[in-house]
């Protein structure tokens, strides 16, 4: 199976030799790590058998946050952890994005919420699923599930 690290390996030079005046300093770091994680580069252990006298090697990795191969592991936990909390229904997430000035005007349940949410309601594109939230009045259902501000 090939990864981002073989990836990296074999296009990073020269993608960074065409863009690399462009790339983000800690762009360039997260490649050159993601490239070395878990080869020679970094050191490693030697392993040997007692019994068959075999030899393996063990390198280390990198533990950069962007590195597929070292927050697998981390990566998958927190998805499970997820999918435990999801309710055994269909839904499916309607996102807006409010300007600074409502936040604080938009912190749920105020009464004050009722013109943006219409007024959210009328430039959405189709309706929103009938769906509220516990502490939602009532008068929300069918337009807002969730108004994270």
């Amino acid at each position: 199976m090939i990864t981002l690290n073989d990836i990296f390996r074999q296009y990073g030079p020269a993608y960074r030799a065409q863009y690399g005046d462009r790339l983000l300093p800690s762009h360039r770091a997260a490649m050159a790590a993601i490239e070395d994680c878990r080869t020679e580069a970094l050191g490693g252990h030697v392993y040997t058998c007692p019994n068959c006298a075999t030899i393996r090697y063990s390198y280390h990795s990198c533990k950069n946050r962007h590195c597929p191969t070292c927050q697998h592991d981390a990566a998958q936990t927190w998805l499970a952890r997820q999918q435990d909390l999801l309710l055994p229904v269909p839904y499916f997430l309607v996102t807006f994005t409010l300007p600074p000035a409502l936040r604080e005007v938009a912190q749920p349940p105020a009464p004050a919420l009722d013109p943006v949410v219409s007024c959210l309601g009328r430039s959405a594109p189709a309706p929103c699923p009938r769906s509220t939230l516990p502490g939602w009045p009532d008068r929300y259902a069918g337009r807002v599930a969730h108004l994270d501000a």
